[in-house]
Parts: structure tokens; sequence; C-alpha cells
């Protein structure tokens, strides 16, 4: 017996040898297949980011992406023409001239509700004009506006001044004036205001979704 406790013993050790080469191995293999996943997952989101005119390329990419995350990805084409119709929409109105709407005191209650929104409305809805946002700040008396009245400032400086006729025709044709107004225009040659074209809109006030 004295000599199966040493051949046992280097049984053992041999099988943990193995064991132990085996894992190693196992180990390596395991770490080269991570590495290769690692790579053929940054080449999916590589091509996944860009722009490709080829549709199945983008549907292995967005495969390889959903296998190794877990997480469905839809083929970007799919998003595509949304997207770039939103793209294009931002850049169309960067492009053109902001309008703000003030009311003035007469009109003041319920303005951005009623009146103010229905002539926002209207502006968007030429599609020549940028962002048209509707003022808090109630300009007075001091503007020697009488009700029935709309006036345009502008500063005299600034460039945008070559669209107060465009934007005259197109108050005068608003809905939500209905021809009811007298619209003039007056050059801001003072300090520069933050605005770039500015409307004091002082006409009877419309309740709000009236007509």
């Amino acid at each position: 017996m004295q000599y199966v406790v040493p051949a046992l013993v280097g049984a053992v050790t041999a099988v943990l040898t193995a064991f132990a080469t085996f894992g190693g191995s196992w180990f390596s293999y395991d770490n080269r297949n991570r590495e290769l996943d690692i790579k053929l997952f940054e080449l999916a989101w590589g091509i996944y980011g860009s722009v490709s005119d080829n549709a199945r390329v983008e549907e292995w990419a967005a495969g390889v992406l959903g296998r190794y995350s877990g997480v469905p990805f839809p083929p970007r084409r799919e998003g595509q023409s949304e997207s770039k119709a939103q793209t294009s929409e931002v850049a169309r109105m960067a492009a053109l001239t902001d309008v703000t709407l003030f009311p003035c005191a007469a009109n003041a209650d319920g303005f951005a509700r009623g009146t103010g929104a229905a002539l926002r409305a209207d502006l968007l809805g030429t599609r020549r004009w940028g962002d048209v946002a509707i003022s808090g700040a109630v300009i007075g008396e001091a503007a020697g506006l009488s009700l029935g009245e709309v006036l345009v400032v502008f500063d005299a400086g600034h460039p945008e001044r070559n669209d107060v006729p465009r934007l005259l025709d197109d108050l005068r044709a608003a809905p939500a004036l209905a021809g009811a107004a007298i619209v003039r225009q007056a050059a801001n040659t003072g300090d520069l205001t933050p605005w770039r074209l500015s409307v004091v809109v002082c006409v009877p006030a419309r309740p709000a979704g009236g007509p």
C-alpha cells in the first residue's frame, strides 16, 4: 500500500495539472472570443452610427448590436426619413426671422390663449417666419396705440428691417386680425432690442379658441 498513496497523489496531481492546463487554454480561448466580440460590436456600432446606403449592412449591424446588448436595434433606415425631415425643418426655421408678439394694456387679459395664440398660428402657417413667441410683457399707453391698431417695431440698423414689408402683408392677411386692424411700422433708432421683429397687437380681445 505504500506505493498506492504516491501513485494516487501523482494521479491527482496529473489530473489537476490537466485541468489547470485545460482551464488556462479555455480562459485564453474565452478571452480571445471576448476580444473578437468587442471588436465586432464596435464595428457594428460604427456602421449603425454612420449614414449608409447599404440596407443589408445596416440590418446586419442592427442585428449584431441587438444580439450582444439584449436591446432591439431597429435598422436606422426606418428612422432616417423622419430624422432628415426634422433636421431639414430646423435648418429652414433657423434661416428665418423670429417674431415676438406683445399685447397692449387693453387686451392683455387672455392674450396668450386668445388673440396671441391665433395670430401666432397664422404667422407660423405661412412658413415664412422662424420662431413666433408670445411675450408676457404688456406695452402700455406710452406706445401711442389705439385699440384696433397693430404696430411692427424693428431696429433701424439691423438687416431684419428688410423683412418688415412681408410681415406687414402677413399681418394684414391674418384671420386672427380679421382685417379689423390698422397695421403700421416704426423704426427703433435707440438702443437695440433683444427681439428681431416686435409686433404690438392692440386689437379687441379674442376668446381662447374662438373665431
